[in-house]
């Protein structure tokens, strides 16, 4: 009988040791994006073979300037049939000032700019070599678990000092939607599951961009109920119209006019088996060529 009492404790035990080495790996890759995290561990041939075919993605979804569909997905509900009709765009220097679109429906006060922190790593490696290198090389050096503590928390503390201020002006594009219930029962869209997609010419780099506007939320009450702003829930056979909308940085716009380069930015749902591709370094991560996912650029333009 003990026998068995010590198996089970030990199971419990490991199962709990595994778990915890999952959550801490967990969090600190949500530190960076997926790409980040490869191009650190991985240069795969593979990948960049399959990095160099890569064609302009097309998922087939925009039908006359109307993209239309019904996600299927083992994680969101999948009978609400999606419809884009059409694109609006407004230059952040305008949105504050701009009423077609009431910024009392942004989850949160829009700004005109962002500012973001990028670390300068080559000054860093000049100024502070040692510390850089007993950085990087930390868990090659026989060093106990104290002594590698040590020398994260000082990297940590001098990287603020390298920490860039860049500040980028912002545009909006905003679309003209419908979700439709063909489920007989109660269904929930969260809006802020869809998401901007902002790429490079090679289709490898990309940039998220999330959705920050939404003008039928059924949660506009205190802040515990504006945590669910961009979740509705549709009745049966219920059709939501609606207006949605998603911040762009400066960083995609073109160098010689004022306004964003509309062939880079795609919008739909993150494709699972594109990541999974990427896990099992079969081709670059590279979100674009999901199969919910269009070219904005490819419906119609919204009327005033």
């Amino acid at each position: 009988m003990k026998k068995g009492v010590y198996f089970i404790a030990g199971f419990v035990a490991a199962i709990l040791v595994v778990l915890g080495i999952f959550a801490v790996t967990k969090l600190e890759k949500e530190k960076k994006s997926p790409v980040e995290n490869y191009t650190e561990k991985n240069t795969g041939t593979d990948i960049k073979e399959n990095a160099e075919k890569l064609q302009a993605p097309d998922s087939g979804l925009v039908k006359d300037g109307v993209a239309e569909f019904v996600y299927d997905s083992p994680v969101i509900n999948n009978d609400i049939r999606h419809t884009f009709s059409a694109y609006d765009l407004v230059d952040g220097v305008d949105i504050l000032t701009q009423t077609k679109y009431p910024l009392e429906y942004f989850g949160e006060e829009p700004t005109t700019t962002e500012v973001q922190h990028y670390f300068d790593e080559n000054r860093f490696k000049e100024e502070m070599p040692e510390l850089y290198e007993a950085h990087k090389n930390m868990f090659d050096s026989g060093l106990s678990e104290n002594e590698i503590w040590e020398i994260s928390d000082q990297y940590k503390a001098a990287k603020e000092d390298y920490m860039v201020p860049v500040e980028y002006a912002k545009c909006y594009v905003f679309f003209k939607c419908s979700f439709e219930n063909l489920s007989e029962e109660e269904n929930e869209i969260n809006v802020n599951s869809l998401r901007g997609m902002i790429t490079g010419d090679d289709f490898t780099y990309y940039m998220w961009a999330d959705v920050c506007y939404f003008d039928s939320s059924q949660h506009m009450g205190d802040e515990e109920d504006r945590k669910s702003y961009y979740v509705y829930t549709l009745q049966p056979g219920e059709t939501l119209e609606c207006i949605i909308g998603i911040e762009v940085y400066h960083s995609i716009r073109r160098t010689d006019v004022n306004v964003p380069d509309l062939d880079s930015i795609y919008f739909g749902y993150e494709d699972v088996e594109i990541y999974t591709d990427f896990v099992d370094k079969i081709s670059p991560y590279s979100p674009v060529y999901g199969k919910y996912v269009f070219k904005v650029a490819d419906l119609k333009e919204m009327e005033d």
